[in-house]
């Protein structure tokens, strides 16, 4: 594996013009810390003190705002900048086989391929879409922000985001027709038997399939629920040894995941809060801490093709 000290080395010219424009834009975030201070300070005192301080107090809360505005201006730029000249050479350098788009994403409809989600999909956002091949198997992964907008009797709208994190699509290593999704169980892994019986009496089956599908190992049972279009195709997609190692990816990702196998392809749904492939204003670009985070997240997608075992080509 490529180090971060050799990274580094090789790409100092690169970071030295990148580390300029951090220092302005981290100094730039430090006087707007500071003015919001004083702002939040102005505001108490105005609200304690002066009847009419309300006028005033939005005047200054407008100019936060906008200085706020100001401020991201400059960080978006310094961002797209470090992505097209830093990260898309960490990523050659990595595996020439591998293409960084910092401004692309998965499609809406290769997502909604996937049928993880049914919620309807009124805004859709993404970034960072890395996509190739690692030894056999083709794929793509980027970060991906799904939402449903509703509105009540009174027309106010309110937006909920179903999901927020990493989203892996990858060729699969057996070919199947039907469409199988693995969802996380919270109902039997906190209830037990009385969580089965949620699933089955209460309504908690998922009216795009007929009828949940019950494996043979009790852990797996117990951190997801399958559905499928084909009982018969969803057991031999997901054996033994496949249940194991998706029981292994949660236990090291530490992330709830939602899986699906449609058109022998392997859709995996990973929440999460972290925001992937962004630079610090607040470290030095030179820290080799942080480019080996950024390796480290590079790396992820064939982190997971491991992990699964996807490179064992069945029909080969």
């Amino acid at each position: 594996m490529t180090s971060a000290s050799r990274i580094l080395a090789d790409n100092q010219q690169s970071l030295s013009g990148l580390e300029s424009t951090r220092l302005v834009v981290k100094a730039k975030a430090a006087l707007t810390r500071n003015i919001n201070i004083l702002i939040g300070i102005a505001t108490g005192a105005l609200i304690i003190f002066m009847k009419s301080g309300f006028p005033i107090v939005f005047g200054i809360i407008a100019m936060s705002l906008l200085y706020y505005r100001y401020v991201r201006k400059y960080k978006k730029p310094f961002a797209h900048s470090y992505k097209e000249i830093f990260l898309q050479k960490i990523i050659k350098t990595i595996d020439p086989n591998l293409n960084y788009k910092p401004l692309s994403k998965i499609s809406v409809y290769d997502f909604k391929q996937g049928q993880i989600y049914k919620n309807p999909i009124d805004r859709y956002s993404g970034e960072d879409l890395i996509e190739g091949k690692i030894g056999e198997t083709s794929f793509r992964l980027s970060e991906i922000e799904a939402s449903t907008v509703t509105e009540d009797k009174d027309g106010k709208s309110s937006v909920h985001t179903f999901f927020d994190g990493l989203y892996f699509i990858g060729g699969f290593n057996k070919n199947f027709k039907a469409t199988t999704v693995v969802l996380p169980d919270f109902y039997e892994a906190k209830l037990g038997l009385f969580g089965q019986f949620l699933q089955n009496v209460g309504g908690k089956i998922d009216s795009r399939f007929e009828k949940i599908i019950r494996l043979e190992d009790p852990e797996f049972e117990k951190s997801f629920i399958v559905y499928s279009s084909d009982p018969v195709e969803a057991r031999y997609i997901l054996t033994p040894s496949l249940m194991k190692r998706i029981l292994e990816l949660k236990k090291l990702l530490s992330q709830n995941i939602a899986l699906s196998f449609v058109n022998s392809e392997i859709h995996i749904a990973i929440k999460t809060k972290k925001d992937y492939f962004e630079p610090t204003v607040k470290t030095s670009l030179f820290d080799t801490g942080h480019i080996a985070e950024f390796i480290e997240d590079i790396q992820f997608s064939k982190y997971i093709i491991e992990e699964l075992n996807l490179n064992t080509r069945i029909w080969a």
